[in-house]
């Protein structure tokens, strides 16, 4: 007679919880990153195209655009924007508002022990020429 093995389904899901919670996790913070990306790309085209519709090309009125296109996301612990002039980028006579936006991603977790698995920064580059 043999006995029937006792806690065989125990031991495996013992041994394979830890992969698949890592795995639910690490899916969940790359779509809260994609998310991120997806609203500081709106953010910074949108920033571009209101600067050269207002023709106020300084630094504190384009960062003002996207901060206030992004003013309902919390998940950049800080953003930064540079814009630049990018000469003959569209024509040879042309000049170009060129913005670059930084956004440094809160981790998901506050625990150093746990090591992110999405990126941390999010760098988001756009222009238009400026007619």
């Amino acid at each position: 007679l043999r006995k029937k093995p006792r806690g065989s389904i125990a031991v495996e899901l013992a041994a394979t919880l830890p992969i698949f919670l890592i795995l639910i996790v690490a899916g969940h913070q790359l779509s809260i990153v994609f998310a991120i990306r997806h609203r500081l790309a709106d953010a910074t085209h949108y920033a571009v195209r209101a600067a050269i519709l207002s023709r106020d090309y300084t630094p504190a009125a384009i960062e003002g655009y996207v901060v206030s296109r992004l003013a309902s996301t919390t998940m950049c612990n800080a953003i930064t924007v540079t814009p630049s002039f990018v000469a003959g980028a569209y024509a040879p006579a042309g000049m170009a508002l060129h913005v670059k936006t930084v956004c440094v991603v809160r981790p998901l977790f506050a625990n150093a022990a746990i090591v992110s698995l999405a990126p941390s920064n999010l760098e988001i580059n756009a222009a238009l020429p400026i007619p």
